[in-house]
């Protein structure tokens, strides 16, 4: 067990480096990337109007941290799910995964890492937007309640992780369907309440946006954070988070392991 957990930790860190050294090499694109986190959150903050004429529905007066926190964490996992998706197809389909998979560690762990590493470069690059939301919200800040708002995040993470993973598989098995990652996003960025507060929406969709990844896991993080409201009792949200978690695990183990069969009857390349 000893030797399992340091050979996931010795990857791990093999991706975070290979990702930072990318990351220094081009450094023009780091500074995009700054450039591009800066101007999400202050092109959110347009939205302060709107927000501010919402104050009893979204159950806050911190409408910065409201807006910020939105703004830093769909990019951030909405990138978990293109990455994952995004590299599992082409590392499947090339034929390079002979190569990736000499690692002691099974595909599914490999990605994850890599992934894992990528979110925490990100992290680096949104952290100002982060810290600016901490602040305004400092006095609804707990340490329970960032501890909870923690454990909430990363299993929003892990939500989406499993979609990409999802998303990769299907790419290869129903032959060439990027499309369906659009179709996803889309959904995802306008039905998580990241940008319109879902609360002065109508129930209805609000029915419908609990079942969209993202929206339970960032409105709990929302809810710790600076004690906003819910769109659905905080226990249903907590069950809705994790019951995503756990029915995109087992669709994501089911669809991958399908195409790494296909994959291995038929050759990579061919898939």
């Amino acid at each position: 067990m000893a030797n399992k957990v340091k050979e996931i930790f010795k990857v791990f860190r093999m991706s975070l480096w290979m990702n930072f050294t990318l990351l220094k090499r081009y450094n023009s694109n780091f500074i995009f990337w700054v450039i591009y986190a800066a101007a999400n959150a202050i092109l959110m903050l347009l939205f302060i109007p709107l927000y501010s004429a919402s104050i009893s529905a979204i159950g806050t007066k911190s409408i910065i941290s409201f807006i910020l926190i939105g703004a830093a964490m769909l990019p951030l996992l909405e990138e978990t799910v293109s990455s994952v998706a995004g590299e599992a197809n082409f590392e499947l389909w090339s034929g390079i995964i002979n190569y990736s998979f000499t690692t002691p560690v099974s595909r599914y762990i490999y990605f994850s890492l890599n992934s894992a590493s990528e979110v925490m470069i990100s992290l680096m690059i949104y952290s100002p937007i982060y810290l600016i939301a901490i602040f305004f919200a400092f006095n609804y800040l707990t340490p329970l309640g960032l501890l909870l708002s923690i454990i909430c995040f990363v299993i929003g993470f892990l939500g989406m992780l499993q979609l990409g993973f999802m998303i990769g598989a299907a790419m290869l098995l129903f032959r060439r369907v990027e499309a369906l990652e659009s179709i996803i996003t889309l959904a995802i960025t306008f039905l998580s309440g990241a940008f319109i507060p879902l609360q002065v929406l109508p129930s209805s969709v609000n029915y419908a946006a609990l079942f969209v990844p993202l929206t339970s896991s960032l409105y709990l993080v929302r809810y710790y954070l600076i004690g906003s409201s819910l769109i659905a009792p905080v226990y249903l949200m907590w069950m809705i988070t994790i019951g995503e978690l756990a029915l995109f695990a087992l669709i994501a183990k089911f669809i991958f392991t399908a195409a790494e069969k296909k994959a291995e009857k038929i050759g990579l390349n061919y898939i």
